[in-house]
């Protein structure tokens, strides 16, 4: 739950940090930092409330947080670039992922030979991950053009955004990856969890975004 808390706070308060201090590339290379953070903590679920959901999400939460001030604040041409650019670098971690299993490490190389193991235990949740990243970024980005044609209001704009999105990312992304591993009504269970959390943690970025869209300085 303290981890939890932290990575909450630190993530609302680099946003505009990064920002304000590196601009629109300070944004990029943050985005890559949560993206591999999500990755990390992709194995790590907790309890509270008696909610199970992945820690990955508060890190997730953010890179959604930057593509909606991408969306607001660039023209459609270096979205689309920056579509490109996500696409691609998911790519590369998917190749690495597999070049790292190919690896043949020495018999006295623990470390390699763990993480390896990790690796090949959970490389269709990670390649499943990669997969469901793309499709939902890129769905938010599309979904949020389409609600904002209709609404002006940015918290009804991002809420129904996240609900819409949510069965995609949480809901059917946990069944799919975990009901052959924890069963059916738990990965049920953790989808709600990480749906939920998704939810409220996309609400408390809001200011965060409505801040970064409405600062006079372009990127």
């Amino acid at each position: 739950m303290i981890v939890f808390i932290i990575m909450l706070i630190l993530s609302m308060i680099s946003i505009p940090l990064i920002y304000h201090l590196f601009n629109k590339t300070g944004l990029k290379i943050l985005f890559i930092l949560y993206y591999l953070l999500s990755v990390i903590f992709l194995f790590k679920n907790v309890n509270v409330f008696n909610i199970d959901f992945s820690i990955m999400i508060v890190p997730y939460v953010s890179i959604l947080s930057i593509i909606y001030i991408f969306t607001e604040k660039l023209n459609i041409k270096d979205m689309k670039k920056n579509i490109f650019m996500v696409s691609s670098y998911i790519l590369f971690i998917i190749i690495l992922i597999i070049m790292f299993l190919l690896y043949s490490q020495s018999v006295t190389d623990l470390v390699t030979t763990n993480l390896n193991q990790m690796l090949s235990k959970n490389i269709l949740l990670l390649v499943l991950y990669s997969i469901m990243t793309v499709i939902s970024f890129y769905s938010t980005y599309k979904i949020y053009n389409i609600i904002k044609k209709s609404s002006d209001v940015l918290f009804i704009n991002i809420s129904l955004t996240t609900i819409l999105i949510g069965f995609i990312d949480c809901i059917l992304f946990n069944i799919i990856v975990n009901i052959g591993i924890i069963g059916l009504d738990a990965a049920i269970k953790l989808g709600l969890g990480n749906y939920l959390f998704k939810i409220v943690l996309s609400i408390m970025f809001i200011p965060v975004i409505y801040y970064m869209i409405n600062r006079r300085k372009s990127l």
